[in-house]
């Protein structure tokens, strides 16, 4: 047997974990150290500075311990620098040397067009010297945003924030909804939209296994959110299953313990799934499930090396599988 203790791989992961596991005991102690501040008090600029450069502190941490995913990291810090430190200088005014004389411009233009002090103009329908004023003003605060940045952000956020604002700004949504959004049909909602983003990516790799596996865990989250939104219909089907004692794996009430298979027999019951009548043909729109349930279970080696011929997925057969897919969405939303 080799001797660990000299291979370099291993070593190296050793480190890695080393790091995190010191990275989880630096965030205790910054978490400890955030809560002898007083709470947050935009009055007190000095509170909101110290809160906000403890907040960048333990986002690093967490994300160097493996605790938060680089979406909550980015937001986290975005949210201290925009949200806490910017906004506390500008409503401090410690950018009205700048921006007071921009003001003073705009103003003039308002009241040579007779604009009143409780009107506005869309920025599309605003006169042309307006328009050039304003976003004068806004490279301002850009600049005053983006110097907090190079002053205070992690390499890796301010790498991002500098290089591809538009992805930055993609990423503090979607750990924004991830730190906020607690309702289940919501976050299923997000989830979904993360699995089918990696699906794309996956199959532009030519991944098809992999992106048919996420397809399969989108159905699965559309129909766990149908159930959800007809919980009422849903409960009259779970009795009806129980009373028959039906051979199908529901042993909670909550569709978001139940596997693929029982929220199939349950979207049948409900009459989600029609099955669907050409002139030559009808196809089963049940059976089509478990064609795609069957496939997402190929992430399970032994169900993988007992029920699939090939080690891969051909293009033309995940072809099928993303008609199957697009298929059971269409009927599921038209339901």
């Amino acid at each position: 047997m080799e001797d660990l203790s000299s291979n370099e791989i291993f070593l190296d992961i050793l480190d890695n974990f080393t790091i995190e596991a010191e990275n989880s005991i630096e965030t205790e102690k910054l978490a400890e150290e955030l809560k002898k501040i007083d709470k947050i008090d935009f009055n007190n600029f000095d509170n909101v500075e110290k809160r906000a450069k403890l907040f960048l502190k333990i986002s690093e941490s967490l994300y160097q311990s493996s605790k938060i995913s680089i979406n909550e990291f980015f937001y986290y810090q975005n949210h201290a620098i925009e949200g806490l430190m910017f906004e506390s200088r500008f409503s401090k005014g410690h950018y009205n040397s700048e921006l007071q004389p921009i003001e003073d411009e705009i103003d003039k233009v308002k009241e040579k067009h007779n604009l009143k002090s409780d009107e506005y103009w869309l920025i599309d329908e605003a006169p042309s010297e307006y328009q050039i004023l304003n976003e004068q003003y806004e490279k301002v605060l850009d600049n005053k945003i983006e110097k907090l940045f190079r002053e205070f952000a992690s390499a890796k956020a301010l790498a991002s924030f500098l290089n591809e604002k538009k992805i930055f700004k993609e990423i503090v949504e979607i750990g924004r909804k991830s730190v906020f959004v607690k309702d289940e049909t919501d976050r299923l909602t997000e989830l979904n939209k993360i699995y089918k983003k990696e699906a794309d990516l996956s199959e532009s790799a030519k991944a098809f296994l992999s992106a048919s596996i996420l397809l399969g865990s989108i159905i699965e989250t559309k129909m766990i959110i149908k159930c959800l939104e007809n919980l009422d219909k849903v409960k009259a089907v779970v009795r009806e299953i129980k009373s028959n004692k039906e051979k199908i794996n529901i042993k909670s009430n909550k569709p978001t313990d139940w596997n693929l298979n029982a929220l199939i027999e349950v979207s049948k019951k409900c009459n989600w799934l029609p099955n669907i009548e050409t002139e030559k043909f009808v196809f089963s729109t049940e059976n089509i499930c478990h064609f795609i349930r069957n496939i997402r279970n190929l992430v399970h080696p032994g169900n993988h090396i007992k029920k699939a011929s090939s080690l891969t997925l051909s293009e033309n057969n995940f072809k099928k599988i993303k008609n199957s897919y697009e298929l059971i969405c269409l009927t599921l939303n038209r339901t």
